[in-house]
């Protein structure tokens, strides 16, 4: 692995490209210390403290944070994932989008289009239910007419410049820009969920069960870490029979050579179920007489 990304780095256009994701990756990260003009930014701090429930602090972990802390990035990526999702649903019900689906390089941009404007619309959506939802009970500092129109539209383009770095990243970075803004979120919660886990299961106890949780966490870390990387290169070998042409009439016949697709198991269990078909047979000799 290190020899490939010394590899890398040799060649321009590559290493242009990883500069330019990490530098995209420091600007989310900055963004997401970037606190909201008037709000308070410990009121949310007290709301997770006072949950015992995990939907916070899942949603929190996708945010990297900074719905915890209410910085301008803390609605996050959600709503471009969300308005995704709902597209593709609609593909299968209207027509028009299925047909401009097909269309190619045309309609995956109109398709991105769509895509975008509904990210906006749910992204002011949730910021105008979070004002006015969370306003009176001291999420503002002042409650008025211009605090929720500060905080909403704060909310709403931090949400859309993290779509636009996603893009970004991926047409002049490495590709995959949604997901790399989603990892980086993720992983920059990790030293807080270890100490938490420190916190929880080692601290205080003796050394024997303080070692023992910490030997059962490093597995079950190992494990999931495991079962994702064999999950994620499994593969489905789709067997193919391909056409022979035939030169001249031989007895016996002739049957075409055969084939597999290697398809990844991702996208072999979101595709419909296609009939059962036969394997392919060996070509078949003619007979000697």
């Amino acid at each position: 692995m290190l020899e490939t990304l010394k590899n890398a780095f040799k060649i321009k256009d590559v290493r242009r490209r990883i500069y330019y994701v990490v530098l995209m990756l420091v600007i989310v990260r900055i963004g997401s210390q970037l606190p909201i003009p008037g709000v308070d930014r410990d009121f949310f701090k007290q709301l997770f403290a006072n949950q015992s429930n995990d939907a916070f602090n899942f949603f929190n972990a996708f945010t990297g944070g900074s719905f915890e802390t209410m910085s301008i990035f803390a609605l996050s990526i959600t709503p471009y994932i969300t308005s995704s999702i709902i597209i593709q649903l609609l593909t299968i019900a209207i027509p028009k989008l299925e047909e401009m689906q097909r269309d190619g390089e045309e309609g995956r941009k109109k398709m991105t289009a769509i895509t975008r404007y509904v990210t906006i619309a749910l992204a002011l959506f949730q910021s105008v239910t979070m004002a006015i939802g969370f306003g009176n009970r001291g999420w503002l500092t002042n409650m008025n007419f211009t605090s929720v129109v500060v905080a909403v539209a704060t909310l709403t383009a931090g949400s859309a410049m993290l779509m636009w770095i996603g893009e970004q990243i991926t047409e002049k970075g490495v590709g995959n820009g949604i997901s790399i803004v989603l990892m980086i979120n993720i992983v920059s919660r990790i030293p807080s969920d270890l100490v938490t886990l420190f916190d929880k299961f080692v601290k205080g106890k003796t050394i024997a069960r303080g070692g023992l949780s910490v030997i059962i966490i490093a597995a079950i870390i190992i494990l999931v870490v495991v079962m994702v990387l064999i999950l994620n290169g499994a593969e489905r070998r789709i067997p193919v029979q391909y056409s022979k042409k035939m030169v001249r009439r031989t007895p016996g016949g002739s049957h075409g050579r055969c084939g597999r697709i290697a398809r990844g198991l991702r996208a072999a269990t979101r595709s419909r179920k296609a009939p059962r078909r036969p394997g392919c047979r060996r070509a078949s000799r003619p007979r000697r007489r």
